[in-house]
């Protein structure tokens, strides 16, 4: 039975590898690109799916590996989803057989969960943030402003920093328990910060290989013209405008 990494350790590895020292913060906005940019096999996809159950997954297809991103989700929930998925094809990519998502099992989640939080909000780098930016005195307790700013440039949503916050025992108890009930975009407003993490950007980003995959697919009799119709609509593509493809040689759907 193989032996996981721990996940604080992952995490720091991973951010070295993508240049970054636990002592910075990633830029939220483009920690995607800097992520799919780092390895040529990982292709990420962000699509305003309104999904119920999940805000993200990923995905192998033959040598290559997709992470699926709801952008339906607020963006502050799309950066965490992102690590979380990520931390799945760090640590457990050899699980993955065909299209099939990672089976779910508690612990893997839990582990993927936990690297989410180191990569994204490290010790070092909130220490380094709140030395150099904290507007309220050491000697008192955080304020709700500051949190907010620190929020923001963690690039998380409000309740994933609020955890790491607690955790960290960076808040009291008390702030904990009372700053869980608020509206992160409400109080946001109050203090004329900005709103972008708290709503969803509804991005679509769609590799170009996205199209000829699925036709290669159903050319293949790997789905059904249904499936062909449903996927190239996603991308404003009339299956039936093709030119020179048949429509005939698909698998039928399982109903």
């Amino acid at each position: 039975m193989r032996v996981w990494v721990e996940p604080s350790q992952a995490a720091r590895e991973a951010r070295r590898r993508l240049g970054f020292s636990s002592d910075v913060f990633f830029p939220p906005r483009e920690i995607f690109e800097l992520i799919e940019q780092s390895d040529g096999r990982l292709t990420i996809i962000r699509y305003p799916l309104d999904l119920e159950q999940t805000s993200a997954l990923i995905a192998c297809a033959r040598d290559r590996y997709v992470i699926l991103i709801d952008s339906a989700k607020t963006l502050g929930r799309q950066v965490f989803s992102l690590a979380h998925e990520y931390a799945h094809y760090i640590e457990h990519k050899e699980h993955m057989g065909g299209p099939e998502r990672i089976k779910s099992n508690p612990k893997v989640e839990c582990w993927a969960n936990a690297f989410a939080t180191e990569f994204l909000m490290p010790r070092e780098a909130i220490e380094r943030w709140l030395a150099f930016h904290r507007t309220s005195r050491r000697d008192e307790a955080m304020s709700l402003l500051d949190f907010l700013r620190l929020q923001q440039a963690m690039g998380v949503s409000f309740e994933a920093a609020l955890n790491r916050l607690n955790e960290l025992r960076l808040i009291r108890t008390a702030q904990y328990d009372e700053w869980k009930t608020f509206s992160p975009v409400r109080m946001a407003d109050k203090f004329g910060l900005p709103l972008d993490l708290y709503r969803p950007d509804r991005a679509v980003k769609i590799p170009e290989e996205y199209r000829g995959l699925w036709i290669e697919a159903y050319e293949a009799g790997k789905a059904s013209f249904r499936r062909l119709e449903e996927a190239l609509k996603l991308i404003g593509v009339d299956a039936r405008s093709i030119e020179g493809l048949d429509t005939s040689v698909g698998i039928e759907d399982v109903t």
